[in-house]
């Protein structure tokens, strides 16, 4: 009798076993470490390691020390012990193992591949030893169908390639090749450089990417590429030179805030050793313009929150013109660096929509509901304000200016707008030009371009306005 049934539709929760995988990981671990040690309280296995411990710290021939299975075996107790880093597995010693035994043990084994894939770049003759490790895993039928790949000279970068050619995330490919209990040592970092060192150097540029999020991980970004520098360092210098120099897509430039954070920070500052040390002078340059450009944006969130929950008509007027007015400056490549100063609001705000390690660092306007963004355009400066701050343009700063420090801050907005000025001016560097936003005529955008012009920031009326704007602007005044 046949019976036609419906497909059934059921669904499994996304961790159907709870704790209990762990749990059971846990103890599958711990009996693989009992039966490592099995055996060795007797008497005869005692002085078999005392032999193999000794020879090993006078640095002797190991060849010459091992003699039966039971030093065989003390010696494969050594090999992942206090004493692993200074033994070296030569041809010779491997020649003697097989001299001594048709087939090594399996616990011999299995601390032999542990050896092998922790010291896998100081092994003397990877060709030779990947070739005795397979055919004794043979012999005692553990061997793996992909071990003829991942035990060879090229190892890391065929386990590379399978992520890559599978499109899994490497720690996926780890697991289901049951390496994930050896991330740590050589021959997995070595795999993992390639992997993520290849497919960063060709995935599209400036678009987002799945392994964009991945290099995110701290546990990827703090292993070791060399002897001198960090995953993360390759990663960040792979794409800060390969991002355009303007405009860089949010998702590369929060890959690189993740990692290492705003390079905009003293020299003496951790985050610099650790990071941005590492990185050439032109490429730190390249993201504090990047930085500029975000600092912009965010201080434009905070302007137009103002001018639209203010329901000041005037504001709301004035808002795409001030908006404009900046983004002509960063547009037109003129702005050199910025520094930013938020309300202790819009700090709070801008903490809940985006995450913190995405964020550029920002000082604090102490009180109060304004904001205040420092523009330096070279061969002139710059603070702006939310609200009705009045613009104010210097020739040059004295060294002593706030805005020009690179730590954290907390000032009082007078202290950063007519504070600043009258600071200044006692070292002769008082504001070239200050006014109001008054928007009859284009009147604050004209005196404006021609303050910055007498200071010889090349830019022009047309770069500051709108389209429509400037079609308005020559029916009154002319073209330029």
């Amino acid at each position: 009798m046949r019976i036609n049934l419906k497909k059934l539709r059921f669904t499994i929760p996304e961790n159907p076993f709870g704790k209990n995988t762990s749990l059971m990981l846990d103890l599958v671990n711990g009996l693989k470490q009992i039966s490592k040690k099995a055996g060795t309280d007797n008497d005869s296995f005692k002085a078999a390691w005392r032999k193999v411990y000794n020879a090993v710290q006078a640095n002797k021939n190991l060849e010459n020390v091992i003699e039966n299975k039971l030093d065989i075996r003390a010696l494969g107790f050594a090999l992942n012990s206090k004493v692993g880093q200074q033994i070296q597995l030569t041809t010779s010693i491997l020649d003697k193992i097989d001299f001594l035994t048709e087939k090594p043990s399996s616990l011999f084994l299995e601390s032999f591949y542990q050896y092998y894939l922790s010291r896998y770049s100081s092994l003397i003759n990877v060709a030779y030893t990947s070739e005795w490790l397979i055919n004794a895993r043979k012999k005692r039928k553990q061997s793996k169908w992909f071990d003829e790949n991942l035990l060879s000279q090229d190892g890391p970068k065929w386990l590379a390639q399978q992520a890559i050619d599978k499109n899994r995330d490497f720690d996926f490919i780890v697991k289901e090749f049951e390496l994930d209990q050896f991330q740590s040592g050589q021959f997995m970092e070595l795999a993992q450089r390639i992997y993520f060192v290849e497919q960063l150097k060709n995935i599209p540029v400036n678009k987002p990417h799945d392994l964009l999020t991945e290099v995110q991980k701290k546990e990827v970004y703090e292993s070791s590429f060399d002897s001198s520098e960090l995953l993360g360092h390759k990663i960040l210098k792979i794409l800060i030179e390969r991002a355009p120099s303007h405009d860089i897509h949010e998702s590369w430039l929060n890959t690189i805030m993740s990692i290492a954070g705003d390079p905009r920070v003293p020299v003496s500052h951790p985050r610099y050793r650790k990071w941005w040390s590492h990185v050439s002078k032109d490429m730190s340059a390249k993201v504090k313009g990047w930085l500029s450009g975000l600092d912009l944006r965010l201080f434009l969130e905070a302007l137009e929150d103002f001018s639209y929950s203010s329901y000041d008509p005037d504001m709301e007027r004035m808002f795409p013109t001030r908006k404009k007015f900046l983004e002509g400056l960063y547009d037109k490549k003129l702005i050199k660096n910025t520094k930013l100063y938020m309300c202790k609001s819009m700090a709070r705000f801008l903490k809940t929509k985006y995450k913190e390690e995405h964020l550029p660092d920002f000082s604090i306007v102490d009180d109060g509901e304004k904001s205040i963004i420092y523009v330096d355009l070279g061969s002139a400066h710059m603070i702006e304000g939310s609200h009705q701050c009045k613009l104010w343009i210097y020739r040059s700063l004295h060294e002593s200016a706030p805005v020009l420090q690179y730590d954290k801050q907390r000032k009082s907005y007078r202290s950063l707008t007519k504070g600043l000025h009258e600071a200044m001016s006692n070292y002769g560097h008082g504001a070239y030009d200050y006014f109001t936003h008054s928007p009859a005529n284009f009147s604050w955008q004209r005196r404006a371009v021609e303050s910055l012009r007498d200071l010889r920031v090349p830019v022009t009326i047309k770069d500051v306005l709108t389209a429509d704007d400037y079609r308005v602007y020559i029916r009154r005044f002319g073209a330029d």
